[in-house]
């Protein structure tokens, strides 16, 4: 179960390059993994468009551009929403019974997201703006990584592409 109300960030166990724990000043660079599919091809589509928006994000934050990050993530929270509407449309589609629990996650995620880009708007000038990018970007990714594999499999076993 994932509490996405936190303002922790959550640890993607699995695979250490994604764990935020002990993060050095250069973030690990975000790799797709197999196990991410979902089976379905327009979300997994979007997953690997946000995965490609999520480094241009780091990127940014690499180099100490937080101007630049903040206005890429605003482009990465705007392709989130886009996708969580898709995907809430396939899984009302689909019958998934815990749709009502994931859409009240993705909103959450979002609120959360914008929040975070409006303090980094007041507060560009330093590491406290940055930890808060990285800290959604870690975040997001547990959404995208994680709670989708929630209706992974009830897609499956339903048949759904």
């Amino acid at each position: 179960m994932y509490f996405y109300n936190s303002l922790k960030v959550p640890t993607l166990s699995a695979s250490e390059e994604f764990a935020p724990e002990g993060r050095s000043k250069e973030m690990t660079k975000i790799q797709w993994l197999s196990s991410f599919d979902t089976g379905i091809s327009s979300i997994d589509k979007d997953h690997h468009d946000l995965i490609e928006a999520i480094s241009g994000v780091q990127a940014a934050l690499d180099v100490d551009d937080l101007e630049s990050a903040t206005g890429l993530f605003e482009n990465f929270l705007n392709m989130a929403r886009s996708h969580f509407a898709r995907e809430e449309a396939f899984l009302k589609k689909i019958y998934f019974p815990r749709i009502e629990a994931h859409s009240v996650a993705h909103r959450e995620l979002l609120v959360m997201g914008e929040s975070i880009v409006a303090q980094t708007k007041n507060n560009m000038d330093g590491p406290q703006a940055k930890k808060h990018l990285e800290d959604m970007v870690y975040f997001l990714l547990e959404d995208i990584i994680k709670a989708d594999a929630d209706f992974k499999s009830y897609a499956q076993e339903h048949g759904a592409q």
